[in-house]
């Protein structure tokens, strides 16, 4: 069960980079997000990664292969990198306006 968690928690920091690289490049897809659910996409996008990395966390418990850890750490490190640097665009957002 934790391989599979550890597999689908790397597809969804992949899947979370992407959808960041997008929201921030193309604004018409923001827009479209926002019409479709009401929110803002880099709300979505960071509730996506904080369950992204507790997911990578849980999934990393007790590996013994390499790859399996290799795959771990760089999951939590993606979607850690992201976490913060939504953190940091969120909060700079809401002290400037």
């Amino acid at each position: 069960m934790r391989k599979g968690i550890n597999l689908w928690s790397f597809v969804l920091s992949l899947f979370c980079l992407v959808l960041y690289l997008t929201v921030v490049t193309w604004k018409g897809f923001a827009y479209f997000v926002i019409e479709t659910t009401g929110t803002d996409a880099l709300n979505i996008v960071f509730f996506l990664s904080w369950i992204t990395l507790f997911l990578g966390i849980v999934g990393m418990i007790g590996k013994r292969d390499g790859k399996l850890l290799l795959r771990g750490i760089v999951t939590v490190l993606i979607t850690f990198g992201l976490s913060g640097m939504l953190t940091m665009i969120m909060l700079l957002n809401q002290s400037l306006f």
